[in-house]
């Protein structure tokens, strides 16, 4: 291991190595030896991570390419055959017609052909979240309550009222489900549930400021379209004007 300061021999005797590739955050590394033998340790060869033999995997001969698709999974590339290697030696197989090169990014692995190019992602926890089959996240509560609201059902306010204590994070988790989203259809509906339930949002504050005006101790009968303009204590103050004087 070289730096600026100093050269270490880790002293590895897994090589010789034909592919070696670091983590885009510098946190572990991935490599392959002469027996196609996938080797991720981290970047101080301190602790193993996985360890897999791609022979198992139905491949055969070394790869053109090893990058790494996000912090967690490397891919491998042969001509027309592209191998996503998970955490835990799962692997995901991807056929192409025509020889294809992988391009590694922080958030992903992209995959250009002569005809089209892919990007490989883990599905970002926000997305998830929301559209995991069976989920019953707050944002997936708040993703379904904008569908009731949609049919004009009562279910709605049922499922916002179920998720108040955490109706802020659902709204942000459709908005970055909305970001991490290609397609605009789906964009917009994420959209349209963070902005369904920031709706819900306001008006609990709202809420809670006419209460606390409206406090004994306060005394400030105020309505809530006087709150929403900042006419309202205005006009309570002619009023009381009128009766003292």
């Amino acid at each position: 291991m070289l730096d600026n300061l100093e050269c270490v021999d880790q002293r590895v005797s897994r090589g010789p190595f034909t592919f070696l590739a670091p983590s885009p955050n510098g946190k572990a590394l991935a490599l392959l030896t002469a027996q196609n033998v996938l080797w991720v340790v981290s970047s101080d060869f301190q602790g193993e991570l996985a360890e897999s033999d791609l022979s198992l995997e139905g491949v055969s001969g070394p790869p053109k390419q090893m990058v790494w698709c996000g912090n967690d999974r490397s891919v491998l590339v042969w001509d027309a055959l592209v191998l996503l290697m998970g955490p835990f030696g799962d692997a995901l197989r991807y056929f192409y017609a025509s020889p294809v090169h992988a391009i590694g990014e922080i958030d992903g692995t992209r995959i250009v052909g002569a005809e089209k190019c892919d990007f490989l992602q883990r599905v970002p926890s926000s997305t998830g979240a929301v559209f995991r089959p069976g989920s019953t996240s707050p944002a997936a509560t708040l993703f379904d309550a904008m569908t009731h609201f949609e049919r004009k059902s009562l279910k709605a306010d049922e499922n916002v009222r179920s998720i108040r204590p955490g109706l802020v994070a659902a709204v942000d988790a459709c908005i970055d489900a909305a970001a991490q989203e290609w397609e605009p259809y789906w964009q917009k509906k994420l959209l349209n549930a963070a902005s369904f339930g920031r709706a819900f949002l306001n008006l609990y504050d709202t809420l809670k400021v006419l209460n606390a005006a409206r406090y004994y101790e306060i005394g400030i009968p105020i309505c809530p379209i006087g709150c929403s303009t900042g006419t309202g204590s205005d006009s309570i103050d002619d009023e009381r004007e009128i009766m003292f004087n």
